[in-house]
């Protein structure tokens, strides 16, 4: 426990208040995800019976374009903190202020006020109580009716500001920084401004050019009648699909230059067969297991209490096996492919070279994660459940990142990752496990299992550099 402490104390920023301001800045970047359905509201300030807003077809189109309109602000004011976390200028508290703090504040309100539009009765022609006074009357009354879309931004937006208090009282510093013993004197850093804006463009905004494609089909299906029908849907489908993993490795390959398209040449060399085939059967076994595991639990269960009373459950049942058969799903193998050249095989090699290989592949882990927090779903969830989809997509990509890892080191080859990780997202989506209570956290267990096996049993060849006697250096910028 004591090397885990220390671990992770290793990875944390010098200033640990700088978690705080990342958070908030994510919480601020998936905004588009977050659920902004309203379920119920008060229709006014004197508590009349609640009414779902989604009766009403009109309403609920206002309240669609109200979150479309929205979601630029906030857009920009992630954007800000994200960039902020690396390169803070002069006057970095100034900059959160006036390009982060005071974009989503104003946001904030205007759905507010938006929402009280919406659901509220029409006011009478002589109001009794001014305009201003209604509105805060009715955000008092409704507070804990609003969509949990709202509780997360304000989350985001209250993190954002103690930390900008704290850097204008000089209490935190920035850039994002680790402790100042975690760089390798050894470390190449003429690369490192590379990796670092290559960082901040994954994480930030490469999701734009995700919407511009999104949008070109969206304009397409406007105005061109012939693109209403189901083949162009799958084609627009393929074509985003497709478009999106060569963006990611282009990105990749431009900012790292000459040196990051020899070290993607070698990064995809092939493998051993068997080096391939166990990695596809990796994913498949762990799905199959959480399955016969439940089995057994239920048949065991019916052993004792039901036998000779019900019929016993059937092995099939355990896996959802109908959705394996769209041919779509073939795809997920692209956006894999292009996730291991960019993550294993540029990212893991440059990130242990200036951390060494424990926190290079802790940090390629979590920036690996970084980038799909923008891509899950949060439309349905609590505003609990929100944070905990954020710690177990952490928790998910880490345990995976090992196993990928190991893979790629040891076989000196990102393809047995891509095919384990095609299969992995294949199956996922697939939903083979969802009849099976908590197949998400006994998917998550059985990665680390699997990571800590790999590692202990063929443990990889560590070739860090040794520690030097030199003066400590400065704080460098971490991911």
């Amino acid at each position: 426990m004591k090397r885990l402490a220390q671990f992770l104390r290793s990875v944390i920023p010098a200033d640990p208040w700088q978690l705080v301001f990342l958070l908030g800045v994510v919480l601020l970047h998936i905004f588009p995800r977050l659920p902004w359905r309203p379920v119920h509201a008060s229709t006014s300030v004197l508590q009349d019976p609640l009414i779902p807003l989604q009766t009403d077809q009109n309403a609920h189109l206002e309240w669609g374009q109200a979150i479309s309109i929205a979601v630029w602000p906030m857009a920009i004011a992630s954007l800000v903190g994200y960039l902020t976390c690396f390169w803070p200028g002069r006057r970095p508290a100034r900059r959160l202020l006036w390009g982060a703090i005071l974009p989503a504040l104003l946001t904030f309100c205007f759905l507010v006020f938006k929402l009280s539009q919406i659901v509220a009765y029409p006011p009478s022609v002589f109001p009794s109580v001014p305009n201003l006074a209604r509105e805060c009357a009715w955000l008092h009354s409704n507070f804990w009716n609003l969509p949990a879309g709202f509780y997360v931004s304000i989350v985001g937006l209250v993190l954002i500001s103690v930390f900008t208090a704290r850097l204008y009282l000089r209490l935190s510093s920035l850039p994002l920084s680790l402790p100042d013993d975690s760089v390798h004197p050894q470390d190449d850093s003429n690369s490192w401004p590379k990796v670092k804006t290559l960082i901040f463009v994954l994480i930030g905004p490469m999701f734009l050019l995700s919407v511009l494609s999104g949008l070109l089909f969206l304009f397409l299906y406007i105005f061109l009648p012939q693109t209403h029908s189901p083949e162009f849907g799958v084609a627009s489908r393929i074509v985003t699909t497709v478009l999106d993993a060569v963006i990611l490795v282009i990105f990749g390959l431009w900012f790292l230059d000459e040196s990051g398209r020899k070290d993607a040449r070698n990064s995809i060399q092939l493998p051993e067969p068997r080096f391939a085939f166990f990695a596809a059967l990796l994913p498949i076994g762990i799905c199959g297991s959480i399955g016969a595991a439940q089995y057994l639990i239920d048949r065991a269960d019916w052993a004792a209490h039901y036998f000779g009373k019900i019929s016993p459950p059937h092995f099939p049942a355990y896996f959802e096996l109908a959705g394996i058969g769209d041919p779509w799903l073939l795809l997920l193998i692209f956006g894999a492919l292009a996730e291991e050249i960019v993550f294993r095989g540029l990212f893991l090699p440059r990130l242990i070279d200036r951390y060494g290989f424990h926190r290079g592949t802790f940090l390629t882990g979590i920036v690996w994660a970084a980038i799909h927090f923008r891509f899950d779903h949060y439309w349905d969830l609590s505003t609990g459940r929100v944070f905990y989809q954020l710690a177990y997509r952490i928790l998910f990509c880490l345990a995976m990142n090992y196993v990928f890892a190991w893979m790629t080191l040891r076989w000196k080859s990102v393809i047995p990752a891509a095919v384990a990780h095609s299969v992995s997202n294949i199956l996922i989506i697939a939903g083979i496990n969802d009849s099976v209570p908590w197949s998400s956290e006994l998917r998550l267990a059985a990665w680390v299992v699997v990571g800590l096996l790999l590692f202990h049993y063929w443990p990889v060849s560590q070739a860090e550099p040794a520690e030097a006697d030199s003066p400590v250096p400065p704080l460098e910028p971490a991911v």
